[in-house]
């Protein structure tokens, strides 16, 4: 138990890595399932008692209200009022007791914008509502009185203690988990994950002079142009393959994997200047999108070829270097400065950008991190022996992928020679 203690304590940045993004998946996971099911209720009175306020749940109302709306400004366009009715999103009761009339309706339909005058926080749902409200009280000859002095009341299915629950929650088991296949890695290679070997060409971090010079003089050879321009080439192809995602306009594709490839052989400084040229001309290679080709975009990939590079060059593959380059990626990247470049070109506020974060990107990028950070490592742990043989990559960035291979065949040939 001492000896896979240390091994533990060996692989500490990943655990504490697993702890704190456990931990936001299930506040993440939460809060989005407040986000989506949370719901705005208005009570009000009328003094006409004639007037059946009843009659608003056909939703004739809330659409003629929309279309008045829209003349003014389209700041409501995006309410999906059709949708809200056809799933009973939006629903009016009436208490004879209390003789109030009482709304319900889904947060998810209505965007939130920030007021620069009063520092606060407000939603397109005040103003619709009571404009349909107001329109239809005029109609019938009524006033409307609200109960509420914010009028809107939300209420969240699930209270703050409930998320920090979840969240905890999702981080023992997740913890719990990591440990258990460490263990069993442990079991499988035994003494072989412990031995601590000297490699000349590996270097232990990117903050030493020499890995600088050598991750620029990728580009005094021909060899390695010719190779880079290949893979540049195969990058453009697998932009024009993506899925659907769930989530909004995000897709996922299998750039990913040779963009990695490249860090991992050329260095930081090769990524940088492939994701540079990768995004800009693959933009006006594809054109898939139907905004105009914004700089951001190109940071953002050059930033992520950078990363890449800073993950896996010089350094010893292993699936924690893989999931730290992902990580990296997918929350500096394409959470924090792909919803900020995507604000930009669509002229969000900053509140909507952070909404979009919030419920699309972020839960995107957390869903498929370690699934991501899998299929990475496998097929870097695939390409990397091909890479070794062309002097790609040097061999002892593979030399725990080789002993462990060899560990396992020698230690089946002895258990095939003991049952003999």
């Amino acid at each position: 138990m001492k000896k896979y203690l240390n091994y533990l304590w060996k692989k500490k940045i990943m655990l504490l890595i697993v702890l704190v993004s456990s931990f936001l998946l299930g506040f993440t996971i939460s809060s989005v399932y407040n986000t989506y099911n949370s719901s705005y209720s208005i009570r009000f009175t009328v003094n006409n008692e004639a007037a059946d306020f009843l009659t608003l749940n056909d939703g004739k109302e809330l659409l003629e209200t929309q279309e008045a709306l829209n003349k003014k400004n389209s700041y409501y366009k995006d309410i999906n009022v059709k949708k809200m009715i056809d799933k009973k999103d939006f629903v009016v009761t009436y208490s004879s007791i209390t003789k109030e009339y009482e709304i319900t309706t889904k947060t998810s339909y209505y965007d939130t914008f920030f007021l620069a005058k009063s520092n606060t926080v407000s939603t397109r749902a005040k103003t619709f509502i009571k404009t349909a409200l107001n329109n239809y009280a005029k109609k019938n000859n009524a006033t409307v009185s609200y109960s509420y002095n914010d009028i809107l009341v939300e209420t969240n299915p699930l209270p703050t203690y409930a998320i920090y629950l979840i969240s905890t929650g999702t981080l023992m088991l997740l913890t719990s988990t990591y440990i258990l296949i460490t263990y069993l890695a442990y079991k499988k290679y035994g003494d072989l994950l412990l031995e601590e070997t000297s490699k000349e060409h590996i270097y232990k971090t990117p903050f030493h002079k020499q890995y600088w010079k050598d991750a620029l003089k990728v580009f005094k050879s021909t060899k390695n142009i010719t190779t880079i321009a290949m893979l540049f080439g195969l990058m453009l192809i697998c932009k024009f393959f993506s899925l659907p995602s769930g989530f909004s306009n995000l897709g996922i594709g299998i750039t990913y994997l040779v963009f990695a490839t490249i860090g991992m052989i050329y260095g930081p400084i090769a990524g940088l200047i492939i994701g540079l040229l990768s995004d800009t001309i693959g933009y006006f290679l594809i054109q898939q999108s139907a905004y105009a080709w914004f700089f951001g975009y190109s940071i953002q990939a050059a930033l992520t070829g950078f990363i890449y590079g800073i993950c896996l060059y010089k350094t010893e593959l292993t699936y924690t270097k893989c999931f730290i380059s992902r990580i990296l990626v997918n929350f500096l990247m394409n959470v924090v400065l792909g919803s900020i470049c995507w604000g930009i070109v669509c002229s969000y506020t900053a509140e909507q950008t952070y909404f979009y974060a919030l419920i699309f990107s972020l839960p995107k990028n957390i869903i498929y991190l370690v699934p991501q950070s899998l299929v990475l490592y496998f097929v870097l742990q695939a390409l990397a022996p091909i890479l070794a043989r062309y002097n790609l990559i040097d061999e002892e960035q593979i030399e725990t992928i080789i002993k462990k291979r060899k560990y396992l065949t020698a230690k089946s040939i002895n258990n095939i020679d003991a049952n003999n």
